[in-house]
């Protein structure tokens, strides 16, 4: 306390939030990468004005479609332009880094079967 009743507090200088403690180990953040498996077609863009464009999906449980906005990260192939959100959830895009080992196998799933079709041989 100070001659004017005032209470002096200690400030540190640290880069991490208040909330987190140095003695803790910091919590594992949710991985933030996405990844487009069949990438062939489409782009990735920054809506960079106020026009209105849309969203080529609407949401579960709604009958409109709703806006991109500025500065909003979507992804295009032709016509076609998604929200990240709808992207991910109509699996355009993943955030699974091991998609390409998930992916189709050349080794099919069942044995294959052959059969021969040959006709009778008549002796004459």
């Amino acid at each position: 306390m100070n001659k004017n009743g005032r209470i002096w507090q200690s400030a540190t200088m640290s880069n991490s939030p208040a909330s987190e403690s140095p003695s803790q180990p910091p919590t594992a953040k949710a991985e933030a990468r996405l990844y487009v498996p069949d990438h062939d077609g489409w782009e990735a863009s920054i809506k960079r004005d106020w026009t209105k464009e849309y969203c080529f999906s609407q949401n579960p449980g709604e009958n409109y479609y709703h806006l991109l906005l500025s500065g909003e990260i979507y992804l295009q192939r032709g016509g076609e332009k998604y929200c990240l959100n709808c992207a991910l959830r109509h699996g355009v895009i993943t955030s699974d880094r091991t998609f390409w080992q998930k992916g189709p196998s050349s080794v099919p799933d069942s044995p294959i079967s052959i059969i021969i079709d040959e006709e009778p041989r008549s002796e004459s």
